[in-house]
């Protein structure tokens, strides 16, 4: 976009072809990718037709209202869409819904099928997204950054956490790999984040560092646990 503003933009004066580009071809994009993915139930185009939207609610909520839209920087924007996404896939995959056969001619039916996508890229938006949050806070500046403490954003990373912890619970109990991968992988990231933002300074880096290798072996051993508790399960369910 850049390129393409020196070129059409600031030589010509062409600015509305300019925000043409940025602001409406994301969400034609998202359109025909989502009819595509819907009459071919093709996942793959499903996934740029989230991804186009993605994009959109983006460049438009920023274009309209700057770095805050209704008091939310970025990625808590993106943490919402992501919530959405995930608890749309999560109802597409109930048994109450179950139909999910790709051939189906039914519109309801391909949106069952499609499901598991909707649900993973808004597992993707929503836990970047808090993890950002997490270290930035709800701020939009660098500036802003600067002159907040930690403090002020503990709660961003313990909403991180929990959701991670959530994720888990709800993959142990529904069976679903891909949250309990999703919840695993993100709540140690959640966990080393902190152990860097709090004892990076205070601690003797020899010391850091072991802690840090120790942890790297407990932790990954109880996740494997957590992982392989999920498998007996269904080996249990299936038997």
């Amino acid at each position: 976009m850049y390129f393409l503003g020196l070129t059409f933009g600031v030589a010509s004066g062409t600015y509305p072809f300019l925000l043409f580009l940025v602001l409406v071809l994301p969400l034609l994009a998202a359109i025909l990718y989502a009819l595509l993915g819907l009459w071919l139930a093709s996942p793959l185009v499903w996934v740029f037709a989230l991804v186009s939207f993605g994009s959109w609610i983006g460049t438009q909520t920023g274009y309209d209202s700057g770095t805050y839209f209704l008091g939310m920087n970025f990625p808590l924007r993106l943490a919402i869409l992501g919530a959405v996404f995930t608890a749309v896939g999560l109802v597409g995959q109930s048994p109450y819904f179950g139909a999910s056969r790709a051939g189906s001619s039914s519109l309801k039916e391909r949106l069952f099928f499609l499901s598991p996508q909707t649900k993973v890229m808004g597992l993707l938006y929503l836990f970047i997204s808090l993890w950002i949050l997490s270290i930035f806070g709800n701020y939009g500046e660098m500036d802003e950054v600067d002159q907040f403490r930690s403090m002020q954003i503990l709660p961003w990373g313990l909403l991180f956490g929990a959701a991670a912890l959530a994720a888990i619970w709800y993959g142990l109990k529904r069976d679903d790999g891909v949250l309990r991968g999703f919840g695993l992988t993100f709540l140690l990231i959640n966990l080393y984040t902190r152990f860097f933002e709090y004892f990076w300074a205070p601690l003797p880096k020899a010391l850091f560092f072991a802690v840090l290798a120790i942890s790297f072996w407990y932790l990954g051993s109880r996740a494997e646990t957590i992982w392989q508790l999920g498998r007996r399960r269904k080996e249990t369910k299936n038997g």
